[in-house]
């Protein structure tokens, strides 16, 4: 009953689901009006919450509550200011980018564009308080990254792909208080919130699970091969219909169909992770129909049949699981590396998903397979095996440049099934355990194997790009320099005071514009005059030749997006440029050549475009760059040697790595190494897989246990015990994992903070040494010096450093482009400042953002010789982020290697335990099923007294008193048996003694008459009483057959042969009795002689009990299962009352109004006899089934 509950829950479930998905995605389907609309009114709300921030903060502007406004920032992104007298004197966060007509509070309300961004700008003012609060709409930033995104904020309700436009577009404005603030636009007429079709996605997919479970509850109820035919092929049109068209629309936005992702343009099938999951999953679902159906296809053609299609459904599967692995490693960008399990992610678990549902399919298939060999005996394995035999072949003529392994997998993985069904392992906990840990380490080894021959395609690729000379970053940051030195009044003051300002001028251009990335560079100027005349004194001779400039740029170089810029292509030794710019009508020649340096942190990532990043493999690779046998620049932890001839030692010097080398032309060589994958990386990898199998699997089993079986409801108490000890070990893994992960975050963050404040305290010793007085640091003469000491400390501490002075202005930084770009504002955190400057303590170290990009900034007051604040100096450390995930990676990796060991020891100590602790139980059970009442029964001995002991002491002491209770109950009931059976012996007497007394006074009378017809009254009278007498006889017959049964002689019989010699006994007039038997044998356990009484009596109770049906009809069928045979004999006729049902295997108890009641008991002893089972099913008026049970014979 609960089973068909479920079934019309998901039945119903199913579609509402569908329909929710589809509900809610147009909900969220706007169009570009409708959008214009709704963002207007929020924006128009958030204008109205600024004005009342603001009128509040004026008001309380003598006592700020600054708590309450940092969390306005943090929560509605709303960042306020208050201005006094002109002068800033309350700001809630340094996040939004400030201008001086901001600081002076002097913009209208509405929309203002600032560095990079869009704000909604509100001001208040009152007496000489001015506030004014700036909220971001939309960001403009000139670099494009993973932390940097051109994105409306969440806050507005415009979606990603919505445009911004100043000016007024009719319908497409956005109106804000009865003014157009800004258009939008948008090149699809319909908007979807790709984060809305996510949620669709999750309740569409949910939707399609419970309409597939429904499916298979009704295949399970009515295992009829037509049924799963007919569900198979329903699934297969909407599989074809889903093939030709994206449905629903709203997963187009998912990952599911983003080729970025995944995608195979030369698989038919596979062309995106939708393909490949539909695929999975319709195996699956074929895979569980016929699992539930085809052991009724019993004829031996319909046997080859069905063990063909298995093959072909077996190949499908397996080449489908190749495939998926082949493709996601080589047409994805899915990241396999799970070993850096933080960076795992949706997509990447979906795919895995999908192997697992393939896995399954795979394995069902396989288990289905075994049932049409008798594993039992030799001939049936060898037979099996035969059978797979062709698959491998296959495999390897249609796989792509397949290994050994992957197509002889499965063999290995059917030899393990058999071995397992040998011993049962449906009762073996541990059975399930190694066939997921078989597919688990099946997968991992395909995984690497395709892996490692991608990254050999990748590596050249990446060597490829670290061969490339050409520096897009470099030729971004010089872009703007050349205008500006044209505008430069103080380069022209100093190059009018020429020769004596040479050193002047190289130094000023040094640290005005060649700053930051051109650190990384050998940078020298060189100036001629009109008559080709050198000015500066570079340091190479060959630079004072302005020919030698002409010629680089005319014969050896190309250009570049600068007009004044030029990249030495034919100069292979190194990176080198050559820029030249005309001022004043002298020609300025800049060459800029790569330095030997190291690479650093991936700060930088932050400042480029995602076009001009490094590669994301490159980041986790250590590498070095040779030009002309010399090393240009190395990235990394290994110490690489200067010179490309000393390369060999690596081998030695870095054992733990392989190290892979390439020339992508003559002149250039590049190293690229890797950590050799040892017994530990492959068992972790493992370990991971084995945990993602698992939860998946154990999932599923969990769904087919409660709805497909009893199994939830009939857990044995070893099964208890087993999985408490599991829970319990998850839960204790998983407070180890979180509270190591807290642990190591703090420690990581404390370590941070106390490497901040070391750096700080010793750059402020630096320049205190070299400067003296710490009034000097903010001093603006020595501005422009103190800059080129902090680009110095910045390169030489890799930490960016900015002084902010006493009212928290920027006042120098050594990264101007962070505040040019518009990251950060000119002032510092305001709860740092106000920490420091009032509570005067010695630091604080603060969380701040710059995009999605979250850093820790630590600011440390500056006093002058007087003990007075003069500044702060600022150090953000941003560079190392990527440290603590590699970290608490590394901790869960180890984690997860002690789960996996700690799961089998838990699963070996939860059967161990479990059999100590149930021993006593099982032993009571043992004896409990040997009682037999009547005889003397065993006691159990225990030698503890513990509770176990006092169970078995009450066990025995049961035993006794039942004893006596039996003895008590076999005395009464054979008093009673005697009783019963003397008055139905005296009642089934009785019946044809009446009539025989009748007829002996009547001829007791007619020989008194003697009457002429004497003879023939005589005959007739005799007769009656004869036929009384084969009654008794019949009575008498009847009762000794059941007190003595026959032995019974069992042997291998064709129960077939039995049944139609007992329907050819029967008279077809009476019922039509048809024979539903596709198949010619059914050999079972059994005595032939009462075999043929069993269905005798059943026949003739079943023609009895139709004879007032209009069309009387008894149908019997057959059905199949692994150890047995069930016949099947149904009628149409009256059926059984309910209060009847109860007493039907009862001895003298009768439906119909003569007989003995002996016949269904004496059927019921036959077929426990033979080892087998009886029962029926009826419903009155309606008709009764009768099932009878036989052991398949060998």
């Amino acid at each position: 009953m609960a089973k068909s509950k479920s079934y019309w829950y998901f039945t119903f479930a199913g579609p509402v689901f569908i329909a929710i998905a589809f509900f809610i995605s147009g909900l969220n389907t706007k169009t570009i009006y409708d959008l214009a609309n709704e963002a207007g009114k929020k924006i128009e709300a958030k204008a109205n919450l600024c004005t009342k921030v603001l009128t509040r903060l004026i008001d309380s502007s003598e006592n700020i509550k600054r708590e309450e406004y940092y969390r306005l920032f943090e929560k509605e992104k709303i960042g306020v200011y208050l201005l006094k007298n002109g002068t800033g004197i309350f700001w809630n966060n340094s996040q939004i980018p400030l201008s001086d007509t901001l600081q002076t509070g002097q913009s209208s309300n509405g929309l203002l564009v600032v560095k990079r961004g869009y704000y909604l700008f509100t001001k208040v003012k009152k007496n000489n308080l001015v506030a004014f609060s700036l909220c971001l709409i939309k960001p403009d930033y000139d670099v494009q990254n993973n932390h940097l995104q051109n994105h409306f904020t969440d806050w507005t309700g415009l979606p990603e792909n919505i445009n911004l436009i100043s000016e007024p577009a009719n319908e497409k404005n956005v109106i804000v208080n009865g003014k157009t603030l800004f258009s939008i636009e948008s090149q699809d007429e319909l908007t979807k919130f790709s984060r809305h079709q996510g949620i669709c996605s999750i309740i569409f997919f949910t939707g399609l699970l419970f309409i597939f479970l429904s499916l298979l509850l009704y295949i399970k109820r009515n295992p009829t091969f037509k049924n799963s035919l007919i569900a198979i092929l329903i699934l297969f049109i909407g599989r074809l219909f889903l093939y030709f068209s994206i449905f629903p629309s709203f997963l187009e936005e998912t990952f599911l169909f983003d080729v970025r992702v995944f995608g195979n343009g030369q698989s038919y099938l596979n062309k995106n992770l939708a393909d490949v999951f539909y695929n999975s999953t319709f195996l699956f679902f074929i895979s569980l129909a016929l699992f539930f159906t085809l052991s009724n296809l019993q004829t031996k053609f319909k046997k080859i049949i069905s063990l063909i299609s298995i093959a072909i459904l077996l190949i499908l599967s397996v080449y489908h699981f190749n495939e998926s692995i082949r493709s996601f490693v080589i047409n994805s960008t899915l990241s396999f590396d799970l070993l850096n399990v933080l960076n795992l992610n949706a997509p990447t678990l979906f795919t895995l998903f999908s192997l697992v549902v393939t896995s399954m399919a795979i394995f069902l298939f396989l288990l289905k397979s075994t049932v049409y060999f008798n594993l039992k005996k030799f001939k049936g394995s060898v037979w099996f095996k035969l059978y797979l035999s062709p698959v491998p072949v296959i495999l390897f003529l249609f796989s792509e440049q397949p290994t050994l392994f992957q197509v002889t997998w499965l063999f290995l993985f059917a030899l393990i099934l058999l071995a397992l069904l040998k011993l049962q392992f449906q009762k073996f906990s541990l059975g399930l355990g190694l066939l997921v840990a078989f597919m688990s380490a099946t997968t991992a080894g395909i995984f690497n194997h395709y892996m490692i021959l991608n990254q050999k395609s990748e590596l050249s690729f990446l060597a490829d790009k670290l061969s490339e000379r050409q520096d897009s970053y470099l030729e971004n940051e010089f872009a703007d320099i050349p205008e500006k030195i044209k505008d430069d009044k103080n380069l022209e003051a100093l190059i009018s005071l020429l020769p004596e300002t040479k050193k002047e001028i190289d130094q000023y251009l040094k640290l005005k514009y060649f700053k930051g990335y051109f650190k990384t560079y050998n940078v020298e100027f060189s100036l001629f005059n009109s008559d080709c005349k050198p000015l500066l004194e570079p340091n190479m001779p060959i630079l004072l030749n302005e020919g030698f400039f002409e010629d680089q740029i005319k014969f050896y170089s190309d250009t570049t997006y600068s007009t004044y810029l030029f990249f030495a292509s034919g100069y292979n030794r190194n990176t080198r440029y050559i820029g030249k710019i005309e001022k004043l009508g002298l020609n300025l020649y800049i060459l800029m050549e790569k330095k030997q340096f190291e690479e650093q942190g991936s700060f930088p990532d932050l400042l480029l475009d995602a076009s001009q990043q490094k590669h994301d493999k490159l980041k986790n690779l250590p590498h070095a760059v040779y030009r002309a046998g010399q090393r240009t620049n190395k990235y990394g932890e290994i110490n690489y040697p200067y010179n490309l001839i000393d390369s060999t030692t690596l081998a030695k010097a870095e054992s733990e790595y392989s190290h892979h080398f390439y020339t992508p032309d003559n002149s250039s060589a590049i190293i690229i190494s890797e950590k050799i994958k040892n017994w530990g990386y492959i068992f972790t990898f493992n370990s991971y897989l084995f945990l993602i199998f698992s939860s998946f699997s154990f999932f599923s089993y969990f769904v087919y246990s409660i709805f497909f079986t009893q199994k939830f409801n009939t857990a044995s108490l070893t099964r208890r015990i087993q999985s408490v000890i599991i829970i319990l070990l998850l839960l204790a893994m998983s407070a180890v994992g979180i509270t190591s992960g807290k642990l190591v975050t703090g420690q990581f963050e404390a370590e941070n903070v106390k490497q901040l404040e070391e750096k700080t305290q010793a750059i402020i010793n630096e320049f205190t040494t070299q400067f003296g007085k710490p009034d000097e640091l903010f001093s603006t003469a020595q501005r422009e010096l103190i800059n080129l000491k902090l680009q110095e400390f910045s390169h030489l501490y890799h930490s960016d450093i900015s002084f902010f002075d006493s009212e928290g202005g920027l006042f120098n930084t050594s990264q101007m482009k962070l505040y040019e770009l518009g990251l950060a504002a000119p002032i510092a955190n305001p709860k740092a400042y106000f920490a420091i400057k009032e509570n005067k303590t010695s630091s604080m170290c603060v969380t701040e953002k710059a995009g999605t990009l979250n850093y820790l900034s630590l600011y440390t007051p500056v006093f002058n010789e007087q003990n007075k604040l003069i500044g702060f100096i600022n150090l953000p450390y941003f560079a190392r982020q990527n440290d603590l995930t590699n970290e608490l990676s590394n901790i869960i990796s180890a984690l997860i290697n002690v789960y996996v060991i700690l799961f089998v020891i838990s699963i070996v100590a939860g059967l161990i335990l479990a059999g100590y602790i149930t021993k006593p139980l099982r032993l009571i059970k043992q004896q409990i099923s040997n009682i037999t009442l009547g005889t003397r029964n065993e006691g159990l001995k225990w030698n503890s007294n513990d509770e176990v002991g006092k169970l078995v002491n009450e066990y025995n002491q049961m035993l006794l008193k039942l004893e006596q209770s039996a003895n008590l109950l076999a005395q009464s009931e054979r008093e009673g048996a005697w009783r019963e059976m003397a008055k139905q012996v005296a009642h089934e007497i009785k019946n044809p003694l009446t009539p025989m007394k009748l007829n002996l006074q009547y001829l007791q009378h007619v020989m008194n008459s003697n009457p002429d017809d004497f003879k023939e009254k005589f005959t007739k009278a005799s007769n009656s009483i004869i036929e009384q007498i084969d009654t008794l006889a019949a009575i008498a017959t009847e009762f000794s057959n059941f007190a003595k049964l026959p032995g019974t002689n069992l042997s291998s019989i064709n129960i077939l042969e039995v049944i139609q010699s007992s329907v050819n006994l029967f008279d077809r007039k009476e019922a039509n009795i048809v024979c539903d038997f596709p198949m010619q044998e059914l050999w079972v356990t059994g005595d032939k002689e009462q075999a043929l009484r069993v269905f005798n009596n059943i026949l003739k109770n079943a023609i009895q009990a139709c004879k007032d049906s209009e069309q009387p009809l008894i149908r019997l069928n057959a059905e199949v299962y692994p150890n047995t045979y069930v016949i099947r004999i149904s009628d149409n006729g009256c059926g059984i009352p309910n209060e009847m049902k109860d007493k039907i295997f009862t001895p003298n108890f009768t439906t119909k109004s003569s007989g003995s009641g002996l016949g269904l008991a004496m059927v019921k002893n036959i077929m426990s006899s033979f080892g087998g089972k009886i029962w029926f099913e009826s419903e009155k008026e309606k008709g009764t089934t009768f099932y009878v049970q036989f052991d398949r014979a060998d």
